[in-house]
């Protein structure tokens, strides 16, 4: 067995400030500050879905009201956007609850934040995908089976429109949502989970 300081031997200073910490350290402050952090983009992003169901959701019922021909377009439309908007609320407050629930957090707690998080993004295909994907094609099916329109190269360019354009707002914030899932998990990795 080689010893410390002997020729061959690991230096015993060098071995020990090489060894990883087994708990970050994070003053309260630096914890605080990155729990303002999650509950900004949380509540940013609960205004975008409220502000996004305020505007779909009556535009649903208008379309169930005055197109008696749409009904079952509508009701799968608004059954999807009632299904994202509760979803998005579920998960949202939930996590708003916890950083409710203490005035000194700690960090422990803001790892758990960020598990939620990260949790949030993971999932967001999971609940999202499926009926939006559904309400695409609800609606270039009910188009293209209805008396309303021709079947001209106008409408052809306005149905590749709807499903490009949707596929495409998809396929983006999917990809967003899987870099952000991405951060989180570079963050917990930070913190030494």
């Amino acid at each position: 067995v080689a010893v410390a300081n002997e020729p061959g031997g690991p230096d015993l200073r060098s071995v020990w400030q090489a060894q990883p910490e087994m708990e970050p350290r994070m003053s309260t402050d630096e914890i605080r500050g990155k729990v303002r952090s999650i509950e900004k983009e949380n509540r940013r992003r609960s205004v975008a879905m409220v502000g996004c169901g305020a505007v779909i959701v009556p535009s649903w019922l208008a379309v169930a009201w005055y197109l008696p021909d749409f009904r079952l377009l509508a009701t799968v439309g608004l059954a999807t956007a009632l299904w994202i908007l509760y979803h998005a609320h579920r998960r949202t407050s939930a996590l708003r609850l916890a950083v409710d629930m203490t005035s000194s957090p700690s960090l422990a707690f803001y790892r758990e934040l960020l598990e939620r998080e990260l949790d949030w993004h993971r999932r967001l295909p999971v609940w999202f995908l499926p009926p939006a994907v559904l309400s695409t094609a609800a609606i270039a099916l009910t188009f293209y089976s209805s008396a309303r329109f021709a079947h001209t190269p106008v409408f052809f360019a306005m149905m590749a429109w709807i499903v490009g354009g949707g596929g495409l707002a998809l396929v983006i914030g999917l990809k967003r949502s899987r870099r952000e899932a991405d951060r989180w998990q570079r963050e917990l990795d930070a913190l030494g989970r």
